[in-house]
């Protein structure tokens, strides 16, 4: 698959966990700002974004995950820096009951933009049985989503803040748009076709305005460790 167009100004943080058995749970975030930033920059930022998951996040999520990787990528262009942190900060709610690695409580980013179909959206790992509406329940209890939520605002306002990396100024999350539209590709065994998103020439962005949680159970199925 070709790499998708530069875009300038966006810093992709990945965020990497390790559940029991699992150790490819992430979750993506874009930031813009203006300026420029460097290699060294973008290693203490990683490092400082991962103090604040473990002071704002680590309180709300399970102590079987734990996050061990940060990468902070520069888009701007192919060859501009990127940063990294390694590491161990594991969650300490108590008590420490799990649900399923797959299951995750979803965050909607919202942006002035109607997207018709569905707002971006980001998956948090590691919520414990407790936060569960009742016993068994597919939904969340609002309390205990409002919790996550604060918890989940308190982070990002901590990174996007006077923690961003050097040279950058006016960080904020953004949702980027690198498709539209479709094109329509016939399969030459089955003569049925699909439908291919377009990558466009210029990729924009749109500013993360608000954020809200789904109260029905999200799922990441990967992570439930299913035979083939």
């Amino acid at each position: 698959m070709p790499a998708l167009p530069a875009i300038s100004g966006v810093v992709k943080v990945l965020l990497q966990y390790a559940l029991p058995g699992v150790v490819d749970v992430l979750t993506r975030l874009f930031f813009q700002g203006t300026g420029s930033t460097t290699n060294s920059a973008l290693n203490t930022w990683a490092g400082n974004v991962a103090a604040a998951w473990n002071t704002n996040m680590a309180p709300v999520v399970i102590p079987a995950l734990v996050l061990n990787a940060i990468t902070a990528e520069d888009l701007t262009t192919s060859t501009s820096p990127i940063g990294a942190w390694s590491g161990s900060h594991a969650g300490t709610f108590s008590p420490t009951s799990d649900l399923s690695p797959g299951v995750a409580m979803i965050v909607k980013n919202l942006t002035p933009l109607r997207q018709r179909g569905g707002h971006s959206r980001t998956y948090l790992p590691g919520m414990p049985v407790n936060y569960l509406s009742s016993s068994g329940a597919n939904t969340w209890a609002s309390g205990s989503a409002t919790t996550v939520l604060t918890a989940w605002k308190a982070f990002l306002s901590a990174i996007t803040g006077s923690s961003g990396p050097t040279g950058y100024s006016g960080l904020a999350q953004v949702v980027p748009n690198y498709y539209h539209g479709f094109t329509a590709v016939e399969n030459p065994l089955t003569g049925r076709y699909r439908n291919v998103p377009k990558v466009v020439t210029t990729p924009t962005t749109q500013l993360v305005t608000s954020q809200v949680v789904n109260l029905t159970l999200g799922s990441q199925r990967r992570r439930n460790h299913q035979s083939a």
